[in-house]
């Protein structure tokens, strides 16, 4: 009887825990590591400008659109009539939605040259055809088609239909309609599905039949809903979806603006979750921001979110890896107290972190911030350019920049030697040390921490 008794009380604990298994919400749990840009203005959508080399963000305020990094913020365009979308076509080209003057422009990043891409300028309506015919009514977001590249979609706000412009014959047609008054607002590729965020508090799904006809499905939120509710998906609702990003497999993360929060869509368990950013343990409720929260950025391990004024990092974890370049020179360890020496070294160090740059091209980022840094033993002079891509603990160095940016570099006549002339020491130049068969450069990840004014504790393995 007692032996009974013990597996009923055993079976009763497993039920438990399945039944507690199986309520437990979706969430994600981010640490705040710290402003990144200081801005002035809003910022309503924000892009790694591939212009630029370096870490540079595109970002559109209400009427500007800026290139900017940590240390200064470049105007590219101003006094725009509400800049409400744009994309960027290649590294040169930049499409972007004026949409108090009802038409779409392209910025011309080498020239700074700007033209009308589609619609009439001043004129709005609903027309199809070419350039100097067409025409929208308050468009409002556009994407480039990631499966064309000579196509991009807009949002026609006020028309309430999804257009597509022709890069090459500057024609347009109309892809779908939605029910009026419904209206499509942003406009997000997200996991290899274009996203339509129409009227603010729910996002449909646009898919293509076999025939090219292209249908919307509801994906989340409720078309009569406007208020903050967690749940399952057809319960959740969202006040103001301003921007939605892809954050892992069939996962999203959405700015509700006017709750100010972030909150979770996770398709595989059907349900939004909360998205807790101060470590509240467990996360059964989304962090409210201070301020208002508008657009999304995700690169890799961390999030970039944009305010009402300013660009703030928040991180899934508090250490991180960041990947670095090293190589080893054969230098007197006693010339770095000759400043004469060191100034050469310093400008030696910064030639090569621009070449690193241009032969890593878009693979990495060499840091914007963080200089070269170097260490000296037994007169051999290791050096360090750190980059700005940051990885999760577990993870090993990229494929890409293994393969191709470090074999370029080795084979590199600049990166085998510093250039430094030191006519007492033997030999005369500055030359590089092969760390590893004839291997002039290395690559390592060193362990940081997400927020940058802290430093990482090797022993205790802590940031503080």
């Amino acid at each position: 009887m007692g032996f009974l008794w013990l597996i009923f009380m055993v079976f009763l604990q497993l039920t438990a825990w399945v039944e507690a298994f199986g309520n437990q919400k979706s969430s994600m749990s981010y640490l705040y590591a710290g402003l990144h840009i200081n801005t002035t203005e809003p910022v309503y959508h924000m892009e790694i400008d591939k212009y630029l080399i370096g870490r540079n963000f595109l970002i559109s305020s209400t009427n500007q659109l800026q290139t900017a990094n940590r240390k200064e913020t470049v105007t590219l365009l101003s006094d725009v009539r509400f800049l409400s979308g744009f994309t960027q076509i290649n590294s040169t080209l930049v499409a972007f939605v004026e949409c108090l003057e009802h038409c779409v422009k392209v910025l011309h990043r080498d020239t700074n040259a700007v033209q009308v891409l589609a619609g009439r300028c001043g004129v709005g309506g609903y027309k199809e055809g070419r350039l100097g015919r067409n025409q929208f009514y308050y468009p409002y977001g556009v994407v480039l088609d990631i499966k064309n590249a000579n196509r991009l979609f807009i949002s026609d706000r006020d028309n309430s239909a999804l257009r597509a412009v022709d890069l090459i014959t500057k024609e347009v047609n109309t892809v779908i309609c939605f029910p009026y008054p419904n209206r499509p607002f942003g406009l997000r590729w997200a996991d290899q599905q274009l996203l339509v965020v129409i009227d603010f508090h729910y996002i449909n799904h646009i898919s293509w039949l076999s025939n090219g006809t292209a249908i919307s499905t509801l994906f989340a939120g409720l078309r009569t809903g406007f208020d903050d509710i967690l749940g399952s998906l057809d319960v959740a609702e969202f006040s103001t979806i301003h921007d939605i990003e892809a954050i892992g497999r069939r996962k999203y993360l959405v700015v509700d603006r006017r709750n100010y929060k972030l909150k979770l869509i996770d398709l595989s368990r059907k349900e939004v979750g909360p998205v807790c950013l101060l470590n509240e343990e467990p996360c059964t409720k989304s962090t409210k921001f201070g301020r208002v929260p508008i657009s999304l950025l995700i690169i890799r391990e961390e999030i970039y979110l944009g305010m009402e004024n300013n660009i703030y990092k928040y991180s899934s974890t508090p250490v991180l890896k960041r990947l670095e370049f090293n190589a080893i020179y054969q230098a007197p360890c006693s010339y770095l107290q000759r400043r004469s020496f060191k100034n050469n070294l310093l400008d030696a160090l910064n030639r090569r972190k621009r070449l690193i740059q241009v032969v890593c091209a878009h693979d990495c980022v060499i840091s914007t911030y963080l200089e070269p840094y170097y260490t000296c033993s037994d007169n051999f002079l290791t050096v360090f350019w750190p980059t700005d891509n940051l990885f999760h603990l577990r993870s090993h160095l990229p494929m890409p920049i293994q393969n191709r940016v470090k074999n370029l570099l080795n084979l590199s006549p600049t990166m085998q030697s510093l250039g430094i002339h030191v006519p007492s020491a033997n030999p005369p130049v500055v030359d590089g040390i092969p760390i590893s068969r004839g291997e002039y450069v290395g690559l390592v990840l060193t362990t940081t921490c997400a927020d940058e004014t802290k430093l990482y504790d090797s022993d205790k393995g802590t940031c503080s």
